[in-house]
């Protein structure tokens, strides 16, 4: 049972973290000017691949330990100021001090709005297995 449950949430973290940090990533293209749209396509699905990696470990977290919603949240808005922080250490920086900043509130958000996701959907699916297990 367990290890269905790290199944998962490593499937929810790792679809959740892509598709919402994908978002953000080509998102972030338009601040800098007028991208073609080929470029921030490229972007997204970059920055998608990068930001499921994070959704990997942070669904594994999630379904090995069976955490609740709220705490998945928290856990992964800490996960992306980590995240955050590694960027900014890396060198990444935008081109005005207002668009660094939303980005880093953007970013923040799409981590615990992962791991919200991730939890709930981990904790219902358990639930909905358990209770058909009951029932057979």
């Amino acid at each position: 049972m367990k290890l269905i449950r790290i199944i998962i949430g490593a499937l929810g973290g790792v679809v959740f973290s892509a598709l919402l940090g994908g978002a953000v990533f080509g998102l972030s293209t338009y601040t800098i000017g007028k991208p073609t749209f080929g470029w921030a396509l490229m972007i997204a699905m970059a920055g998608s691949l990068y930001c499921s990696l994070g959704g990997l470990a942070l669904g594994l977290v999630i379904g090995a330990t069976g955490l609740q919603p709220f705490h998945g949240m928290l856990l992964g808005a800490a996960l992306s100021v980590m995240f955050v922080i590694y960027l900014v250490l890396a060198g990444a920086q935008s081109y005005s001090a207002s668009a660094t900043a939303i980005f880093t509130v953007a970013f923040i958000s799409v981590g615990a709005l992962t791991g919200f996701l991730t939890a709930m959907v981990t904790s219902t699916t358990m639930r909905w297995i358990t209770s058909k297990r009951s029932v057979s």
